[in-house]
């Protein structure tokens, strides 16, 4: 029930604090890559993040965060009851993150509840086959009939939910007449990725353009 402080002083007031749950897990890697070694294991990440997707404080973050040791084994510090969906990253190139489940079913995706009892044996799964994603820009004039190729330099990036920034490189596919520039970006799904792509012409001319997509596992 909801507090009313005025202008006095409130006492009496008790405060029922309970422990929270911890998850638990390990690591697997699917994959042909070499394996990341003990030291390499203890620096991938696994989270614990709200369903909802809110954000808290510094210390909820480090709360949420799930300790790896030189095993592949994770545990977190105790969370509170809610629906939470796993998020991890080998920080070891060539591996991305594939999924997480828990008895066979995923949560990564899918919400799994914390209650009062721990959360124990999900399986969080890394890939040295990350899912690919792909786009085009095209530069040309006039209408599509009697469009014609103009030359210009291409960059491009893509901005995660997290932050994490990686630069898009830019190759040339010539269509007849035209010229488009393709770009590939990996992405741990799901996920919403902010694409910064910028055009510079012949002269100097210089144009911007920005775009914001969503990416759910197929």
């Amino acid at each position: 029930m909801p507090v009313n402080v005025a202008d006095r002083d409130v006492s009496g007031v008790t405060v029922t604090l309970h422990a929270g749950a911890r998850v638990t897990g390990r690591l697997e890697f699917d994959g042909a890559a070499q394996k990341p070694t003990a030291d390499q294991l203890r620096i991938a990440t696994v989270t614990v993040d709200p369903a909802d997707g809110r954000s808290g404080s510094f210390n909820q973050f480090t709360m949420s965060r799930g300790v790896v040791d030189q095993s592949g084994q994770f545990k977190t510090y105790q969370l509170p009851a809610g629906r939470y969906v796993i998020r991890a990253s080998a920080q070891v190139p060539g591996w991305s993150f594939k999924g997480a489940s828990l008895g066979g079913r995923d949560v990564s995706d899918a919400a799994f509840e914390i209650g009062s009892e721990d959360v124990s044996n999900i399986v969080v799964t890394f890939t040295d086959r990350p899912s690919e994603l792909t786009g085009t820009v095209s530069n040309g004039k006039g209408p599509d009939a009697t469009a014609t190729a103009l030359p210009a330099s291409i960059t491009a990036s893509a901005t995660d939910l997290r932050g994490g920034r990686q630069d898009i490189a830019m190759r040339e596919l010539k269509s007849g007449d035209l010229v488009d520039y393709i770009g590939t970006v990996s992405a741990t799904l799901p996920d919403t990725l902010r694409f910064d792509i910028t055009v510079v012409r012949a002269g100097g001319a210089t144009s911007t353009m920005q775009l914001q997509r969503e990416f759910y596992p197929q």
